[in-house]
């Protein structure tokens, strides 16, 4: 379970990090190389960026989980998309 559990937040932070490089690289293509950041501004995108690949990859230790009855499972999911929507 613990492996589970490091190999999950991994994936998940690591994910979220790639994409911010790659979104990143494309906005300092678009503003020709000008693109800047002040007041630490790219720490917190990046302290932002783990806590949402965490946020992403921690609950998939509940749907992986065999103990779970189906109808917690369910509901958890609603309980995703309901809150993605909002």
């Amino acid at each position: 379970m613990k492996k589970q559990l490091m190999k999950s937040i991994f994936e998940g932070v690591s994910i979220a990090c790639i994409l911010f490089c790659l979104i990143g690289v494309i906005f300092d293509l678009i503003y020709g190389g000008t693109f800047t950041l002040t007041s630490y501004s790219f720490t917190k995108m990046v302290i932002g960026t783990m806590i949402v690949g965490l946020g992403f990859s921690l609950p998939t230790l509940i749907y992986e989980n065999e103990k779970y009855f189906l109808s917690m499972r369910m509901r958890n999911i609603l309980c995703l998309y309901k809150h993605s929507f909002i």
